[in-house]
């Protein structure tokens, strides 16, 4: 499965969707993040 999610660094989630200038893609197999 991936996810995405908003950051403000790369590193931490972001608060506001609209402004985060990147997005973070994570995939995830077995409830463990394999690549980022």
């Amino acid at each position: 499965m991936k996810i995405a999610v908003i950051t403000d660094d790369g590193k931490l989630i972001s608060r506001h969707f609209g402004r985060a200038p990147y997005y973070l893609i994570c995939t995830i197999e077995d409830g463990k993040i394999i690549a980022k």
